[in-house]
């Protein structure tokens, strides 16, 4: 597999009880045991193979705020405008509304 310009490589490494910053890196077969993943906003991620056993995400920074505000406007009455979004999420050929 080819990697993604941009990110740093990690291949078949092990994770086991740690927090893993996953800010712009691409994980190829790599294992995720008992951990915390923890993006902040910065450069996207990517997984490819490897698992996920017993492991959370949790955001800082940035991308906490990101939720936050998504979380206020759904609070707000802005219900349809957030889940046009993740209806983007799910599935990016969607037409994007206006």
């Amino acid at each position: 597999m080819e990697s993604i310009p941009g990110l740093t490589v990690v291949s078949g490494k092990n994770f086991a009880n740690e927090r893993v910053d996953i800010d712009g890196v691409d994980f190829n077969e790599c294992t995720f045991n008992n951990c915390i993943l923890v993006y902040s906003g910065g450069l996207p991620f990517y997984f490819s193979g490897g698992g996920v056993t017993n492991t959370t995400i949790e955001s800082e920074g940035h991308a906490k705020a990101t939720l936050d505000a998504l979380s206020a406007a759904y609070g707000a009455g802005m219900r349809s405008w957030v889940e046009n979004i993740f209806a983007l999420v799910r599935n990016p050929n969607l037409t994007k509304p206006n």
